[in-house]
């Protein structure tokens, strides 16, 4: 017997806290039941190409950072925001190599910056740089994903878009140094977005998708320890614990508000 296609699928990946978690609570489906609906998740470690995965029909909605659908809009992706999160500051930085001789965002001209193209690494870099008098290209970019931070510490390049877990552990460790903080140049807040077929032809399954986001968001706050737990269980790396306490990468998604079909 063939297995029937799920009502809603939606794309889920480490770096969107709320998603991740919800993917495991089984809110959602409590919701959809009421439909008698049923969702389908898919698992993928790259949040960037969360647009690609919406315009290619395999997933029907997804949550990244802000550039991600920024890209996909200017690439004719017909995509709908959903909701979108408070500002998550606290969960990036601009850093190098606590014994680097680099002071300065302008001493990094010319010299290897890692980070995740596409993702909202782009838009920092580029806004760190533009306040610094440079170009995006002044520096050689290398795009190497969530691998950054082992590339730093390597040598391999002479600074990184960090964000947590892995920022706030070499911070506490004392091997890096923060150059630009996030939070002086960008909101940094997460963006949840569907394709624009899925947001106008079920507009019931949007409603509950973002209600058990919500849901999620409120578990989350109320049971961080709880939450790490399932970081630590499910990703290699799991989430770093602070003084006894799990710690998140600023507001954990926080989605905020239903937006229109624009």
């Amino acid at each position: 017997m063939t297995q029937s296609k799920a009502d809603v699928t939606i794309g889920v990946h480490p770096n969107n806290h709320s998603l991740f978690v919800l993917r495991r609570l089984g809110f959602l489906e409590e919701i959809l039941k009421d439909l008698n609906a049923s969702v389908a998740w898919i698992d993928y470690t790259d949040g960037a190409k969360t647009p690609l995965r919406i315009a290619s029909g395999e997933i029907d909605l997804g949550g990244t950072g802000s550039t991600p659908p920024l890209t996909a809009q200017a690439s004719d992706i017909d995509i709908v925001y959903v909701a979108v999160s408070n500002p998550r500051t606290a969960s990036g930085a601009l850093v190098v190599r606590k014994a680097t001789p680099v002071q300065s965002v302008t001493e990094l001209k010319g010299l290897r910056v890692a980070l995740s193209e596409g993702s909202w690494h782009t838009s920092f870099l580029a806004t760190a740089l533009d306040k610094e008098g440079l170009l995006y290209d002044d520096v050689v970019r290398v795009d190497i994903g969530n691998d950054g931070a082992n590339a730093l510490l390597a040598g391999n390049v002479e600074a990184w878009v960090g964000n947590d877990p892995q920022l706030t552990e070499l911070h506490n460790k004392g091997l890096i140094r923060t150059l630009v903080p996030l939070e002086s140049h960008i909101s940094h807040r997460s963006v949840w977005f569907a394709s624009r077929e899925f947001a106008t032809n079920r507009p019931q399954l949007l409603k509950a998708v973002v209600e058990a986001l919500q849901q999620a968001d409120t578990w989350i706050q109320e049971n961080t320890r709880e939450a790490a737990e399932l970081f630590a269980r499910d990703l290699p790396n799991g989430l770093p614990w602070i003084h006894g306490k799990p710690r998140f990468g600023g507001d954990l998604g926080g989605c905020s508000r239903l937006r229109k079909n624009s």
